[in-house]
């Protein structure tokens, strides 16, 4: 990525559609961060890529960082200002090279598989609600119309293909589907029903997305299953996998036996 020339360390090639090189780095105030913030942006709507710090954009040397912010600054504080402008939250690494004595810090930024990532909100002159943008080579920009609706035909694409692996796994019995107006969770080996009184209840999450700040808490069932009648039916036990505050209030107020008590112990 660097090569030495008379001396000094010097970003081969300059900057990419991967590649953007800022001379120093300043996580607070978050205005200070704004044009930072846009590249990660940009970046995650591209291919991913690295975002540079203590190399001077025009000339591409690594003059290395001036002080030991970049060093200091925590990983939770970067996600937390992410998270509070842009969605889907782009994921971010930290990394330090070292050239010759000098410090450079390096961001690395992830595809993000879900974009495109959106400005919620304005961050100094940089970053303005509602904005997405896009890496380009040598520049950061609002994205232009033809590479939108490559993100979103990607996603469509990801979005059939996960359709049609869920109806493979319904059609092969190792999974079920569930008719959200009667309740009946049906597959290959069998089916049963859920009391449309818990219908409304039930949240769905994205694998590898679940978060109780986001929505409710998942439900899970576990054990043989076997079929009841809507008008004869006996109490079905719902176990939690994650275990809610009301939960545990009412189960304790109603005496209720809980199948997983060590749930409720780790809450």
């Amino acid at each position: 990525m660097f090569v030495r020339e008379t001396g000094t360390w010097r970003l081969a090639g300059g900057e990419t559609d991967r590649i953007e090189c800022k001379a120093g780095f300043r996580l607070q105030r978050e205005d200070r961060f704004s044009k930072a913030l846009r590249a990660i942006a940009g970046l995650a709507n591209n291919k991913g890529g690295y975002l540079l710090f203590g190399v001077t954009d025009a000339t591409y040397q690594a003059d290395g960082l001036s002080d030991d912010v970049f060093t200091k600054s925590d990983i939770s504080l970067l996600n937390r200002i992410l998270a509070g402008a842009l969605d889907p939250v782009p994921h971010v690494t930290k990394g330090l090279i070292e050239l010759g004595g000098k410090q450079v810090g390096v961001l690395y930024v992830e595809k993000h598989d879900h974009g495109p990532v959106i400005a919620i909100k304005n961050v100094g002159q940089d970053v303005k609600e509602g904005g997405i943008y896009f890496r380009y080579v040598g520049e950061t920009r609002l994205i232009k119309p033809g590479e939108l609706r490559q993100i979103i035909a990607a996603r469509e694409q990801r979005a059939v293909a996960e359709f049609s692996a869920r109806l493979n796994r319904v059609a092969i019995g190792k999974e079920a589907t569930i008719d959200l107006d009667s309740g009946e969770v049906a597959g290959t080996s069998g089916k049963f029903l859920i009391d449309k009184s818990l219908l409304p209840s039930i949240q769905f999450v994205r694998e590898g997305e679940f978060d109780e700040k986001k929505g409710a808490p998942a439900l899970r069932l576990i054990g043989d299953v076997e079929p009841v009648s809507e008008v004869d039916r006996e109490r079905t036990r719902i176990i939690r996998e994650n275990v809610t505050p009301d939960a545990v209030v009412r189960n304790f107020l109603r005496n209720e036996k809980v199948a997983e008590p060590m749930q409720y112990i780790h809450f």
